[in-house]
């Protein structure tokens, strides 16, 4: 064998190891690009915001800018699918929620095993859902509107926010607990259904607090219970599900970083440890309040521990309540 080819096979054996080296390096200087950060929710919503906020707050961590990309629809499938379909290497996150683990107990074939497919990295916040009536409403309280509901001859309409979501959830397991033959209405989110709503042509509704505040705040709609595991200090007097006797119902919205299951492990430590410093600021706290938001920050072992027993209990829930998303 020639020096030559000598040098050149030596030179070949010699690639793994420097491509493995190379990719060592990048991932310790992760983020040396732009990260983009997926959400699932339309613009302008509480979801989206709590991205952008979190997003400003790891792009000062990072000096590196993130940005925020709304693919919102198919309650979370079309934002899931754009971060599975990217490069598994940190640079696209999935801002994900409940939907993550109850797509496929709602739907057969639909989302897939989430534990094999993601990691969670970190959990930032959780929000709650209010159940409320419109102001002509003479319920006073939930006792109350479950007893004029009762005595209805017709079932009655009630509101939520696309199918599947955490406040269709909500009030489909109210409704079971409370034995209640209603009318579900789905809308596509929150806000289109305010005007309905506020015109009295739905009885009761669930909507993110972050949603009917306003409309809570002014009079024209009535918060009747939360769905949170705690009273929000937005509305300290509006008692929880749980507390008026109808605890599964206790379904609340949390929100974290997500991405797909063959990142490097380095990156997912570099993701999760830039979130939690940016959620130990002070002055983040206030900034998420105005959304109802709450932070509940968790790393990556706590995250996963808490997604599994969501799955668990939301698995439980939709199959005891027979819920559906069509």
């Amino acid at each position: 064998m020639s020096a030559r080819r000598r040098v050149v096979l030596a030179g070949l054996a010699g690639l793994p190891a420097l491509a493995q080296g190379q990719a060592k390096a990048q991932e310790a200087a992760f983020p040396a690009r732009p990260v983009r950060i997926v959400v699932p929710y339309p613009a302008g919503g509480s979801v989206d915001l709590v991205a952008r906020i979190t997003a400003e707050a790891l792009a000062a961590q990072w000096r590196q800018n993130v940005v925020v990309e709304v693919r919102s629809g198919g309650n979370g499938e079309i934002a899931a699918a754009a971060v599975r379909d990217a490069p598994a290497d940190g640079y696209t996150i999935l801002l994900g929620g409940p939907f993550l683990v109850a797509n496929r107990h709602l739907q057969v074939g639909r989302g897939g095993d989430p534990f094999a497919t993601w990691r969670f990295v970190a959990r930032l916040v959780d929000s709650p859902s209010l159940l409320v009536v419109p102001k002509a409403s003479t319920a006073r309280s939930l006792p109350e509107l479950v007893q004029q509901l009762a005595a209805s001859p017709l079932p009655q309409p009630y509101g939520y926010g696309g199918q599947g979501t955490t406040q269709h959830m909500v009030g489909e397991i109210w409704r079971n607990l409370a034995g209640l033959r209603l009318e579900a209405v789905p809308y596509r989110g929150g806000p289109p259904m305010v005007p309905d709503l506020l015109q009295g042509s739905l009885a009761v509704a669930v909507l993110p607090l972050v949603v009917a505040a306003p409309h809570v705040e002014n009079g024209d709609l009535r918060a009747l219970a939360i769905a949170g595991e705690h009273r929000s200090p937005i509305f300290p007097a509006v008692p929880t599900l749980t507390e008026l006797g109808y605890a599964p119902a206790e379904v609340t919205s949390w929100l974290g970083l997500v991405v797909r299951a063959a990142t490097p492990e380095p990156v997912q430590q570099a993701i999760s440890a830039a979130a939690l410093a940016a959620l130990a600021q002070p002055a983040l706290v206030p900034r998420f309040a105005p959304l109802g938001a709450s932070v509940a920050a968790q790393g990556p072992e706590e995250f996963t521990a808490f997604a599994q027993l969501e799955d668990v209990r939301l698995r439980d829930a939709i199959r005891r309540y027979g819920i559906r998303a069509e």
